[in-house]
């Protein structure tokens, strides 16, 4: 009676055991598969697909910049959709569209050549000439919601200066932020956008 008890105390001890890790199992993959659908925003635009960004204003999150150029309101420009990068991601990475390797039109004599970039989408990263020899480089990416259908949307767009170490005199210190509030429009593509399909 004794043995009979302990056998199916042990018994019970090991469905538990087996309840307890199928339940881990099944948290864990809904945790991955909840995790890789929030952590990668699905590609709302193809290689070729141009975007007109007009300035609307400073980001208000953003209340000390570091003027190293001042978009005014009204300042517009045009970013076409490049190539696929992709994005380290604790989950799983990610693929995000950067912009083709064009300087902007308000880079004036401080901003020069740029690529792709990691870092979001429509993201580059550029050379800059601060003057008196001064170098270094600026990052720049576009943070809005751009889907197959949208045709107009409003968003930020973000730069990142930066100095090179052996110019610690000059330039922004330490990396300095900008943020501007934008009106994005889509246009028409450069020769036709080519789909995501074997896109590089």
């Amino acid at each position: 009676m004794k043995h009979s008890i302990l056998l199916r105390s042990k018994t019970q001890n090991q469905r538990v055991t087996i309840y307890v890790a199928l339940f881990g199992l099944a948290a864990t993959c809904c945790l991955v598969l909840a995790c890789k659908a929030e952590s990668c925003r699905e590609l709302g635009f193809d290689k070729g697909e141009r975007f007109r960004l007009t300035i609307t204003g400073r980001d208000p999150d953003n209340p000390d910049p570091c003027h190293v150029l001042d978009l005014t309101p009204g300042t517009t420009f045009v970013l076409t959709a490049g190539d696929l990068i992709t994005e380290p991601n604790p989950v799983v990475d990610c693929q995000t569209r950067a912009a083709a390797p064009e300087t902007p039109s308000f880079g004036g004599t401080i901003v020069g050549a740029c690529e792709p970039s990691q870092g979001g989408q429509l993201a580059l990263a550029c050379f800059t000439d601060y003057g008196a020899g001064c170098g270094g480089q600026v990052a720049m990416v576009v943070d809005a919601i751009i889907n197959r259908d949208t045709s107009v949307a409003g968003g930020f767009f973000r730069l990142t200066w930066k100095t090179n170490p052996d110019a610690s005199t000059c330039g922004p210190q330490g990396g300095c932020f900008e943020g501007y509030s934008v009106h994005i429009e889509r246009l028409p593509a450069v020769d036709g956008a080519s789909p995501e399909a074997g896109d590089q």
